[in-house]
């Protein structure tokens, strides 16, 4: 997952390394005045215009009282309709621009509840950034993958309904994979047409939190 910056501010960054293994954490928090004053403006408009709707509400009773009985024009009772619409419209686009800003926001304080690894950080803490300036990369590990290379000719049947095996080269932690997807193998970032190799991705299945301690090592891959 790739995170830029969604707005120009400082940015705060969490206590993290490059490698470390986190989960529940809010990754960065990109601090801009300007965001957090035009909330403050809007919430105090928010306040004065209800307070304002409410008035009109209490002039609007009494003045159909006063309709009613024959004191004032109906133009006068509408006239009083028409600035209570005008309140609501104005609540309703104050709210809206409020929960833009409110969600503009967010981007700028992600939190990531699953098990990550930190893959790269691109800034520093306290640095300023602009809007589309690359903050941190992190991977998921909710899932395990390896690529492994083979020749299809040396391998007899289908290879998504053999039983596969891994095993940990580092630690000896074992366990059953399955076929995810087949791709053609790449030379220099370029589809290699002219190779008969195939790269099998595989996903594993084992204890999530042994299997992150044994990210980037060497597996062995039994197929049967």
């Amino acid at each position: 997952m790739h995170f830029k910056s969604p707005y120009s501010g400082i940015v705060k960054l969490s206590d993290m390394e490059e490698g470390e293994i986190k989960q529940n954490v809010t990754l960065f928090d990109v601090l801009n005045y300007e965001y957090n004053s035009k909330i403050l403006l809007i919430e105090k408009k928010l306040q004065a215009e209800c307070k304002k709707k409410r008035r009109l509400h209490n002039d609007y009773k009494e003045s159909k009282h006063s309709y009613e009985l024959g004191y004032i024009s109906k133009d006068e009772l509408l006239d009083i309709e028409d600035k209570i619409n005008d309140s609501n419209m104005a609540i309703i686009n104050q709210n809206i621009e409020r929960n833009n800003i409110t969600n503009i926001l967010k981007l700028a304080k992600p939190l990531v509840s699953s098990p990550f690894i930190i893959r790269n950080i691109a800034v520093s803490n306290g640095q300023y950034v602009n809007s589309g300036d690359d903050i941190v990369d992190i991977e998921l590990l909710d899932k395990f993958f390896i690529d492994v290379k083979i020749d299809p000719v040396s391998e007899q049947g289908n290879i998504k309904e053999k039983k596969i095996r891994y095993h940990s080269l580092v630690n000896g932690l074992s366990g059953l994979a399955s076929v995810v997807r087949i791709t053609r193998t790449f030379e220099n970032g370029q589809d290699d047409k002219s190779s008969g190799l195939r790269v099998v991705t595989l996903a594993i299945d084992g204890d999530h939190k042994k299997l992150a301690e044994l990210l980037d090592t060497a597996f062995e891959i039994e197929i049967k």
